[in-house]
């Protein structure tokens, strides 16, 4: 099949729905298909992996940007013949649309609590251009399927834009368990002592490419101040607002046992130093920091407002805490874990690890070109016709 994928950036170098772009392109490729990216942007490194289609946008502002990058597709794809098309990003121009961001209307909820505060912010041009976009792309009849990531998101595509049940299709992604895998444990010693973590005190590891605020690291932060084991300490991975967060951790007394660091690429080797990956984020469809710490052999701690939930055996291998603000939960849940015994935690390791096994690339990809494969009125949906919007 000749399989055309839309995405924003086509990068190793962002977040996991950018990898995970690249790695359904890569394992559709292996299976031998042919694939052609459309991207605003590429790795200079991917550049040649399979054939890559720049969409152009206007830069102006970001809402212009928003809506031309929708506009352009447009265009690309009706100069192009694909046999199907699978949109990892808001796009109305898919057979398949995988949901990989959050649901804006939801989020705006969750950041705009205040009633008159959010019915203002409705009105910002760039809030209102991603909610048009999002509405198209989830009320498009012609879109045969829906991709959710957790059983979280499916119920937020049925609770905001009324998707039919019977065309969305709860498909977890996969992790690369060669890069992220308990072997690395072997670099753990280094990582640690170049984080300057002493021989016997447990890390906790906050990873995430910015945004620090709403991913949870205030949370954390107070969580570490009111531990039991106060020997523990944490990592905190990501270009998010350093000196705001190296300020609070001074004022909550716990600055000498949190090491900031930048965003690494070499991050499964610090996944494998870890003995607890803490992430109560107060929304994500489905990170897949918690994937991959788990591949790596990391017991993790998420919040139920989180898709990651569905990862978690609670006491088995990580554990969910109510919300991102959550803090005497997340407290409680730390306190068990430290309070374990080193066997204890071995067996939530490997626990994690065989819950990260049934996570494979490979069927992530055969499953969504079974749907493609699928016949037309398989979701009761109405023939597409091509590249209609």
């Amino acid at each position: 099949m000749h399989i055309a994928l839309i995405a924003n950036h086509y990068t190793l170098k962002k977040g996991g729905a950018e990898r995970y772009c690249v790695n359904l392109a890569r394992t559709l490729a292996q299976a031998g298909h042919r694939v052609s990216v459309l991207a605003q942007s590429i790795d200079a490194e991917l550049k040649g992996e399979n054939e890559f289609l720049p969409v152009k946008v206007n830069r102006i502002s970001s809402w212009k940007r928003i809506q031309s990058f929708d506009e352009n597709t447009q265009k690309l794809l009706k100069q192009h013949h694909f046999e199907h098309i699978v949109g990892l990003c808001n796009t109305p121009h898919a057979d398949l649309v995988r949901v990989t961001g959050r649901i804006h209307a939801h989020w705006m909820g969750l950041r705009y609590t205040n009633r008159w505060h959010h019915q203002l912010q409705r009105l910002n041009p760039r809030h209102r251009a991603i909610l048009n976009l999002e509405k198209r792309t989830f009320t498009n009849p012609n879109t045969r399927w829906y991709i959710a990531q957790s059983t979280l998101e499916k119920e937020l595509l049925v609770q905001y834009y009324q998707v039919p049940a019977e065309k969305i299709r709860v498909i977890y992604n996969g992790v690369d368990q060669t890069t992220f895998s308990p072997h690395h444990s072997e670099d753990a010693w280094q990582i640690r002592h170049d984080l300057g973590t002493p021989h016997n005190a447990l890390l906790c590891l906050f990873a995430a490419t910015c945004d620090f605020e709403n991913k949870g690291l205030k949370t954390v932060l107070k969580a570490l101040s009111q531990c039991h084991d106060k020997t523990l300490h944490l990592a905190v991975l990501g270009n998010g607002n350093l000196r705001k967060f190296t300020s609070l951790a001074k004022k909550l007394g716990v600055v000498d046992r949190v090491i900031f660091r930048r965003r690494q690429r070499n991050i499964q080797h610090f996944y494998a130093a870890g003995d607890l990956f803490v992430f109560p984020t107060l929304y994500e469809p489905f990170p897949n920091v918690n994937l991959e710490a788990m591949a790596s052999g990391t017991p993790i701690i998420t919040s139920r407002t989180c898709g990651g939930k569905d990862l978690v055996q609670e006491g088995k291998n990580g554990y969910t805490i109510r919300d991102g603000n959550a803090v005497e939960e997340l407290v409680a849940k730390i306190n068990h874990f430290t309070g374990l015994s080193q066997t204890e935690r071995q067996k939530m390791s490997f626990a994690s690890c065989q819950r990260a096994s049934q996570f494979q690339l490979r069927e992530n990809a055969q499953k969504i070109t079974d749907l493609l494969l699928s016949p037309k009125d398989s979701a009761k949906a109405s023939p597409r016709p091509p590249f209609a919007a």
